[in-house]
């Protein structure tokens, strides 16, 4: 609890040093920072056991995963700041597909049909929306003609006409 009502009070200090602060926010974000440092150093320096490093229990999957998550933390910042709503909105969709594909080969967690079905619904809505009206209503009448198409054959066939 104690941990918990510092996290908070350092949260709200942090935002009250960037709202009412003249620096750049990257000034202020690097500062910032800096004390999560600080403070995480002496939080392992107060609570380490002798003879276990600080990088102990660390395999390569981890590493992979620090690395992968720092080189994405930097696409999507550079996303967030030049991207449209439209880049936003891809880059979300494609990125949970892509994690499910990856995860299963490095992690062996597969994703079942349900995800993946409720996935292609989701796609297929992204697509009715912001979609072209007019192709879409051309796809509309395409199915419309060809079903009646369809179904006035389907009544020739079963029921022939008498001459």
């Amino acid at each position: 609890a104690f941990q918990a009502i510092c996290s908070a009070l350092a949260v709200v200090h942090s935002e009250l040093l960037m709202k009412t602060s003249d620096l750049p926010v990257q000034v202020v974000s690097t500062w910032l920072h800096l004390y999560g440092v600080v403070a995480s150093t002496m939080a392992y320096l107060a609570t380490r056991q002798p003879g276990r490093s600080l990088l102990d229990g660390f395999t390569w999957l981890v590493w992979t995963l620090v690395l992968a998550n720092g080189v994405l933390g930097f696409v999507v910042s550079f996303t967030f700041r030049h991207g449209g709503n439209s880049v936003k909105l891809y880059g979300a969709s494609l990125a949970v597909p892509l994690t499910c594909a990856v995860s299963g080969p490095l992690l062996g967690q597969y994703s079942g049909s349900g995800f993946w079905l409720g996935y292609v619904q989701a796609i297929c809505a992204l697509c009715l929306f912001y979609g072209d009206r007019r192709m879409l209503c051309s796809i509309d009448a395409d199915v419309v003609v060809g079903s009646a198409r369809g179904r006035r054959e389907q009544e020739e066939a079963e029921c022939p006409k008498m001459v």
